[in-house]
């Protein structure tokens, strides 16, 4: 920072195992009167412009801690060391008939000798530091800063610049003037990347905060908070938790409506589903749901109730996470579709999840082959033919550049359940609800939706019994993968098809033998009563 207020266009910072050096052309020190009044002055005064960065006057006490300074500019050398001099006995030595050493430079002997894991930090933080700072900056050799002006920014304002990121980095980088400043959580606007402030940003004399009271940053903020809300509507994917935290908190202070987010999934239920307002304008209106007198009820579990999620699929009642009460600030359940103002809140009614449970058995039983008919057996021999290929998509997209691997298939059953349309250990077996094979069918749709049942135990890596919560990654990864799954049920549906047919042939053959040993039988009889 100090070298980019001395006018410098380039900064090489070299670091090696031992020592540090940084040098940059600057215009240095231009006297040795100026050296000998400032050189030892920590927190000077300073009148307002006359440094960009270095308001403090402290970078220097940081670089002497770090062991022997050797300081070169011009003619003249300093040299720092608190190895010999504490820091209560602050002395440099000063000479001025060196040879001529353009801009600034030091070279430190560090005092404890760094690691390659040191090194690599090293190189990761100051990277992200200056990032965005006015000079180029070299480290060991490398360019590790960008150029502004050769960026197509997202967003400009007098006040700044906004550079959205699409990475899984979770954040804004606040960047004052170029240089890292902090990190703002992305739940506090929604989106993540960079933003540059063009003016200097009020902060705490350890750089690491925005004051509260800077105006340049609460303008910067607005034009944020407004891109977000944009930004985030606009999504044709599902939210994660901190978009959604973001325009939750948007709708509770005013900021935001429903009208601007009719299609942003932001309501989740106890399964981990998202929902937005235009879907449950359609469950208020769609009589697949039960009602109570001509609305739909609700009410609220934790994720991954089981008996939540069983209501929630025979579509008995719409059960929302437990979770939404404390996003949005509500303490009484039964008003909270008033509380948020929801358009849809007229065709809902709120039931207690007691009530709403107590005819429900969360009970899984695993049938026995005696229990299965010929039927439900070539339905399951079709599942089990695909059953490996679901298990390799999943790993694949897990494990993405790997090395080869065979992944095992878990093995398909069917069973019983009052609360699952199907379930799994996790590990080494899928298990179909028999009511729910029955309810889809055996055409080629129905496979389709088997498929999909097969593809979301199978994104399952844990008992999903006792408890069923789908979390963001879980949705990426299934809506990943769903095509590709579907497209597997048109191998499933005519693996059925062939097995059916040849069942229904055996059993035609069984039935001959039988009606020839009946035949038998009573012309046997009939000859021996002729007797």
């Amino acid at each position: 920072m100090n070298s980019i207020d001395a006018g410098a266009t380039r900064i090489d910072v070299n670091v090696n195992f031992n020592a540090i050096s940084i040098v940059d052309n600057g215009k240095g020190f231009a006297s040795k009167e100026e050296i000998q009044k400032w050189f030892a002055v920590f927190c000077a005064p300073h009148v307002k412009g006359d440094a960009k960065y270095a308001r403090f006057r402290m970078g220097r006490g940081q670089l002497f801690n770090l062991g022997p300074n050797i300081w070169r500019t011009g003619p003249f050398k300093m040299v720092v060391d608190f190895t010999i001099n504490d820091l209560d006995d602050y002395t440099f030595s000063l000479s001025d008939k060196e040879p001529i050493s353009p801009g600034m430079r030091v070279d430190i002997k560090l005092k404890e000798r760094l690691n390659s894991t040191m090194l690599m930090t090293i190189a990761d933080e100051l990277r992200d530091y200056v990032e965005w700072g006015e000079a180029a900056v070299y480290f060991n050799g490398d360019l590790i800063s960008k150029d502004r002006s050769k960026v197509k920014w997202d967003l400009e304002t007098p006040d700044m610049f906004f550079k959205l990121s699409t990475s899984t980095y979770r954040g804004l980088k606040v960047y004052n003037q170029g240089v890292l400043l902090c990190v703002i959580p992305k739940d506090k606007f929604g989106i993540s990347g960079a933003i540059v402030s063009k003016e200097a940003l009020d902060c705490n004399f350890a750089r690491n905060e925005v004051l509260a009271s800077c105006r340049v940053f609460k303008r910067i903020e607005k034009a944020i908070k407004e891109y977000a809300g944009i930004e985030i509507n606009t999504k044709n994917k599902m939210l994660d938790a901190q978009e959604r935290v973001f325009m939750m908190r948007s709708l509770a202070d005013g900021t935001a409506s429903w009208d601007s987010c009719e299609n942003t999934k932001l309501l989740r239920d106890a399964s981990g589903k998202s929902y937005s307002a235009k879907n449950l304008g359609r469950i208020s209106r769609w009589t697949g749901w039960s009602v109570i007198g001509n609305k739909v009820p609700y009410s609220f579990a934790q994720e991954g109730n089981q008996t939540a999620d069983n209501l929630i699929q025979t579509k008995h009642a719409l059960i929302f996470s437990d979770e939404m009460l404390a996003a949005f600030n509500v303490k009484n359940p039964a008003a909270f579709l008033t509380k948020i103002h929801a358009p849809f809140a007229d065709h809902f009614i709120y039931v207690p999840f007691e009530n709403l449970s107590k005819d429900v058995n969360a009970s899984f039983r695993v049938l026995t082959e005696n229990e299965i008919t010929a039927k439900e057996q070539c339905i399951l021999d079709a599942l089990r033919e695909v059953a490996q290929r679901h298990a390799q998509l999943v790993y694949d997209a897990q494990n993405p550049g790997g090395a080869f691997h065979y992944e095992q298939p878990r093995q398909i059953r069917l069973g019983e359940s009052d609360v699952a349309d199907g379930w799994t250990d996790g590990v080494s077996y899928i298990v179909f609800n028999r009511a729910f094979v029955e309810k889809v069918g055996t055409s080629e749709t129905g496979f389709s939706r088997l498929m999909l049942l097969m593809l979301h135990e199978q994104c399952h890596g844990e008992d999903d019994r006792n408890t069923h919560v789908h979390s963001y990654e879980f949705y990426q990864l299934f809506e990943t993968l769903a095509d590709e799954a579907s497209a597997i049920a048109s191998r499933a549906y005519s693996s059925y098809i062939n097995k059916i047919n040849n069942e229904l042939k055996r059993i035609t053959k069984r039935q001959a033998r039988a009606a020839l040993q009946e035949k038998s039988r009573i012309e046997g009889e009939a000859a021996l009563a002729a007797a």
